[in-house]
């Protein structure tokens, strides 16, 4: 399965879209399964999508937990770059 530039991109518009705060800590509240619902794929698909998009720095883990993913400052303006075209 080949990730494209555009899976990348739904799944950072997903973790815009889903994130909630607690504790002052801001983070998307889906699961992987979850995402992987919603895009119609599998979750190793979307596991290896989030891997690639923390090793390009447009995401990061939250406190080292597994399922908390935020936008890192390059993630939001990636999006915002595309919402305002």
């Amino acid at each position: 399965m080949k990730i494209t530039n555009r899976n990348k991109l739904e799944v950072m518009n997903l973790i815009h879209n889903n994130r909630r705060t607690t504790l002052n800590e801001t983070y998307c509240s889906l699961s992987q399964q979850e995402m992987a619902e919603y895009l119609c794929c599998n979750r190793n698909k979307v596991s290896r999508i989030i891997c690639r998009l923390i090793d390009e720095g447009y995401i990061i883990p939250r406190n080292g937990k597994v399922r908390r993913y935020a936008l890192t400052t390059k993630g939001k303006g990636v999006l915002m770059n595309l919402n305002t075209k």
